[in-house]
This record gives C-alpha cells, structure tokens and sequence, in this order.
C-alpha cells in the first residue's frame, strides 16, 4: 500500500479487518463526541506510512493526543495487534500476503557505499 491509498480516508479492505475487532468508541455525554475508530485509525495509519512525528498530523484528522489514546486502549485489549496480524492474509496482491518480499523493497545485504557512507578519520585528509 502507498501513502496516496490513505489520504483519503482507510481503504475498504484495510478498514474491513479492523471494524470488527475494534471496541466502539463511547460517548459519555460529557464534552464533544469523539471521534469514530475509523478516523483514529486513519490519522495511526498516516503517522505510519508517512512516517512523520505526532505532531505533524494534518488539520483534517483527529489530534495527536486522541489518536495516542485511542491506540493505548487498542493495545490493551489487544485488539490493534490482532487486526494487524489479520491484515496480511485480507488485502490480497501486495508482498506482505505471499510471505515474500519485493526486490525493490527486499533489504540489502550490506550499505551503499558512498562518500557520505565513509568513515572519516580525524589527524588525516
């Protein structure tokens, strides 16, 4: 999956998975409404792929702080790590369901090596 599948919003598939094993969110009837496990999961899943900080989410999803809540309660009931674990085997035509992965993405047996990647050695030039 590419980060432009979740700008949106979760893809059908992914959110197939986690709907249901995730707890519904509970309203109290005290302050504002909270945000849907959709949403939540939303913003988790761009944190991820995009890989920015927390504080970096968009405008449009839920704060960090919500999503940091969210994520602690799915990690208790360990519910996230289930779903997560389901995921693989329910979004079909990606590397990740075969076990294997892809060349472009299979991890190098060593660095690059590259003037940037060189050791410097102080006392010589």
């Amino acid at each position: 999956m590419k980060l432009t599948d979740f700008v949106a919003d979760v893809p059908e598939d992914v959110w197939a998975v986690f709907e249901p094993i995730l707890p519904p969110a509970v309203w109290k009837g005290v302050g504002c409404k909270p945000y849907s496990n959709r949403e939540c999961l939303h913003a988790l899943l761009y944190v991820l792929i995009a890989g920015i900080g927390w504080e970096f989410l968009p405008p449009g999803l839920p704060s960090r702080k919500t999503v940091q809540r969210r994520l602690e309660t799915w990690l208790a009931l360990d519910c996230f790590h289930t779903a997560w674990a389901q995921l693989p085997s329910a979004t079909c035509g990606c590397a990740a369901s075969t076990g294997t992965r892809s060349s472009s993405t299979a991890p190098r047996s060593r660095p690059k090596r590259g003037r940037r990647h060189r050791a410097v050695s102080r006392g010589s030039p």
